[in-house]
């Protein structure tokens, strides 16, 4: 079967991109997380984990896309309703991604000034940290505090589970300001609406689709 090519006007629910990663582990087990040639889909989840948090703390549903070109890592975005005009408008953000793990040699805060230093980003973008690994931050502000005046970007996220294989996770930010969400994964994703796809060139971009079994050419760019 031919597969249809990637289409930029696709966005795609924190949700599916969650399930995605697990139906890969089923499929082909634990060389998901490990494999270069899955780090896309990795970077998926964590982005579709952070959205979670984002969707409860703004009240809006936001979606992700996978970009052609790195970078971003991901893109992000929600609409937002011009009751005036009628229509909805795409509010967007360039999205980096950095996964901090038991092999992760680096403080948190260098880890974070490694990524950030080694392209160039436009000021818009976010950067997520991914917290995999055991570890103490005795003063979240204090670690906020040694980055101001080092970042050249809009703001980041750290996300986490509060233990391990916990459903309840934390989302906090680092900069430029402190906020905390905590939400638990599975009681967040039952809040999004049937429809796991959105076509954004559709019926004033509010149309949606519920697609199964997508072939991951789909969902992931390919070269």
């Amino acid at each position: 079967m031919k597969m249809k090519p990637y289409d930029l006007n696709k966005w795609f629910s924190p949700r599916y991109a969650i399930y995605y990663l697990a139906s890969l582990l089923k499929k082909h087990g634990e060389i998901v997380l490990t494999s270069g040639r899955y780090k896309k889909e990795r970077e998926a989840w964590i982005m579709g984990l952070a959205l979670l948090g984002i969707n409860k703390k703004t009240g809006l549903q936001w979606w992700l896309q996978v970009p052609e070109e790195d970078p971003p890592d991901m893109r992000a975005m929600t609409m937002v309703p011009n009751v005036e005009k009628n229509w909805n408008e795409m509010n967007d953000r360039e999205i980096e991604i950095v996964q901090i793990t038991k092999f992760t040699d680096n403080s948190i805060e260098d880890e974070i000034l490694r990524k950030l230093n080694s392209k160039s980003y436009i000021k818009e973008t976010s950067l997520i940290v991914y917290m995999n690994r055991n570890a103490f931050i005795s003063d979240m502000r204090l670690l906020a505090e040694k980055l101001k005046g080092k970042i050249n970007i809009s703001d980041i996220w750290v996300v986490a589970a509060v233990a391990k294989d916990s459903p309840k996770h934390i989302l906090f930010s680092l900069y430029p300001d402190f906020q905390v969400v905590n939400f638990d994964m599975f009681e967040e994703m039952s809040k999004i609406p049937r429809g796991d796809q959105l076509d954004i060139t559709r019926a004033k971009g509010t149309n949606m689709s519920l697609y199964e079994n997508m072939p991951l050419t789909k969902f992931i760019p390919t070269k």
